[in-house]
């Protein structure tokens, strides 16, 4: 059986991948016509020489005339034996136009020699429908309506040379009725060939277009699918589903390739949810021999069969039979594969592969699209941190602001009690002078402590004149300087780094002691006012009039503040009084007041 199978796949099979439904059935009808007319040569060449008193002749025909004839017959039953065989030929490597326009004039021209042979009868009418039929089948209207005026023309012709004698017809004396039953048989069975070659192309062409219809609904039920998910697993799993029950396969998967590692992770597969499909966590690294690999690597599709290398059907599954992977593409960017299985050998077609192609494009741009989205919500969520970063910064600055603020307030005011504390001493001696072993009081300040009291760090400079070598060394508190210490000396070599240091750390020292020193004084004069206001407020508290407490107030204030005069009055200024009493208040105003003179 296989090897009859083989057979009548060799003889009627067309492996020329034709490029649509009505291009296949007229490939098919061809072929089967073809070797019909091959099978009707070798009829006729049987009934016409394996018989006895076969061929009668004209009288006017004799024996030389007859071998002619015999010979005749012999050459052309060969060459429409070959010109068949050629057009097979044709017709298995896709050159169907060539085939079909031979294979037609075949036919017009065995009606012809049949006309030579038989005569102008029914039969012949037959045999001229079967030209006609194919070039209708076969080839366009055009080329039709050719082969009609050429069928006329010839029919005309051959009639013209019968009416003048100059045709000579062969008639068969035995058989003559069951010889042209047969033939006449035999060419309605090629038009019945022919017109069914038609019917299926027709039949080919309404089912495609059928297919095609419900291929465009089920595009548009599965761009549905997919727009209706709020999240990008959600679209996947919906487009596997999708693809599965709308296209009839028996299995769809989606691989896609991870932005992080650049490895290929499956993503969705029909028959798992997204819970299933996360825990398989199948993942296909770049170096491994597997086809989706091979798909990612040449941007094209790849279809896979029973016939394939093993390493290409990685992917079967126990009733897969043929496997369709198509690259998810988005502009030049290959971002994963749609694999598609069925149970069917040969099931993808250049068509199916084509609407394969469609529905991965649209994939391609839901993928990019949710992974656009997913870079926008964390550009934006890193948006909202960094200004949220940015208002604590200004917080924390406008905070430090606050604090330096204060900081620079406060060494003000430390800086104003110094200053209040050298003021106060201006009567006194500030200045001192070592010299001769002796601590000497002098106010006086040179120029060399006029120009250190400029800066900030200690100087050495040499006075020539004197020939002494000078160090001066400012004394500086909280960034201001508050006075200079200055050394000379006579010994060579000057002052060197040490002695610098050192009387850095001096100047340091002593910036810190009249520091603490104005705190102490500070506390003190604080302590001493609290205590004279205490004492105040109990002297006054034990007043009980009015008179009394003013001049008790006035003498203490007085002594209190070394004035040589006070005066303390009560009262409320006139326009108060007025408009406190709505105009009947004293022009003059109300109080009491007292004052003492030393």
């Amino acid at each position: 059986m296989r090897m009859i199978s083989r057979l009548l796949q060799f003889l009627f099979g067309v492996r020329y991948p034709y490029v649509d439904a009505l291009s296949r059935a007229r490939a098919r009808g061809l072929l089967a016509a073809a070797w019909l007319f091959i099978l009707l040569i070798g009829t006729n060449f049987v009934l016409q020489f394996a018989a006895p008193n076969t061929l009668a002749l004209d009288s006017r025909l004799n024996d030389v005339t007859v071998q002619q004839t015999v010979i005749a017959i012999i050459l052309l039953d060969s060459l429409f034996l070959g010109l068949s065989l050629i057009c097979i030929f044709l017709v298995k490597i896709g050159r169907l136009s060539s085939a079909a326009l031979i294979f037609t004039s075949l036919l017009m021209v065995a009606g012809a020699l049949n006309y030579v042979i038989i005569g102008l009868n029914s039969y012949m009418i037959i045999a001229f429908s079967a030209p006609l039929i194919a070039a209708g089948v076969f080839l366009d209207r055009r080329t039709l309506a050719v082969f009609l005026l050429l069928i006329v023309v010839l029919l005309l012709g051959l009639h013209l040379l019968d009416s003048v004698g100059a045709l000579v017809n062969l008639t068969r004396r035995t058989g003559g009725v069951l010889f042209t039953i047969i033939r006449i048989s035999a060419i309605l069975a090629l038009d019945a060939v022919m017109l069914m070659a038609l019917i299926a192309g027709a039949e080919g062409v309404r089912s495609k277009l059928t297919l095609r219809s419900d291929e465009v609904r089920s595009l548009g039920r599965f761009t549905r699918a997919i727009l209706g998910a709020d999240r990008l697993e959600t679209a996947l799993t919906e487009a596997v589903e999708t693809i599965r029950e709308q296209l009839g396969y028996y299995h769809a998967q989606i691989f896609l390739i991870e932005e992080q590692t650049g490895l290929v992770l499956l993503r969705a597969a029909s028959g798992m949810n997204e819970v299933q499909v996360m825990a398989t966590r199948r993942r296909i690294a770049v170096g491994d021999a597997h086809p989706v690999n091979e798909v990612l690597r040449t941007a094209e599709a790849v279809r896979v069969d029973m016939s394939s290398p093993e390493e290409l059907r990685a992917e079967f599954l126990p009733t897969t039979r043929s496997e369709a992977l198509v690259p998810l593409t988005y502009g030049n960017t290959v971002t994963g594969v749609l694999d598609v299985h069925s149970v069917q050998p040969d099931a993808f077609t250049d068509a199916d592969i084509e609407v394969l192609h469609m529905i991965a494009a649209e994939l391609a741009l839901m993928v990019h699209n949710a992974r656009l989205v997913v870079k926008l919500q964390e550009n934006n969520r890193l948006r909202l941190v960094l200004e949220e970063q940015l208002q604590t910064g200004a917080a924390e600055r406008e905070r430090q602001s606050q604090v330096q603020s204060g900081e620079r307030e406060q060494e003000r005011q430390e800086q104003r009690s110094m200053a209040r504390l050298l003021q106060g001493r201006l009567d006194q001696q500030v200045g001192f002078d070592w010299r001769n072993g002796m601590l000497i009081a002098n106010s006086e300040t040179s120029d060399t402590q006029v120009q250190a009291m400029k800066g900030v760090v200690p100087e050495t400079h040499d006075d020539e004149t004197s020939g002494e070598h000078i160090m001066t060394v400012p004394i500086v508190l909280r960034s201001v300087v508050i006075g200079v210490m200055e050394f000379r000396s006579t010994r060579p070599g000057g002052w060197s780094s040490r002695h610098v240091d050192l009387a850095r750390v001096i100047s340091q020292r002593l910036a810190l002691t009249l520091d603490n020193l104005n705190l102490f004084e500070q506390a003190q004069i604080t302590a001493n006012r609290e205590q004279l206001v205490s004492q105040l407020s109990a002297q006054l508290q034990t007043r009980t009039d009015i008179d009394s407490l003013l001049e008790l107030a006035t003498d203490l204030f007085q002594r209190t503040l070394g004035a040589s005069q006070a005066n303390i009055r009560l009262g409320i200024p006139v326009e108060s009084a007025f408009n406190s009493s709505n105009g009947h208040g004293n022009s003059n105003g109300n109080g009491s007041s007292a004052g003492t003179h030393e």
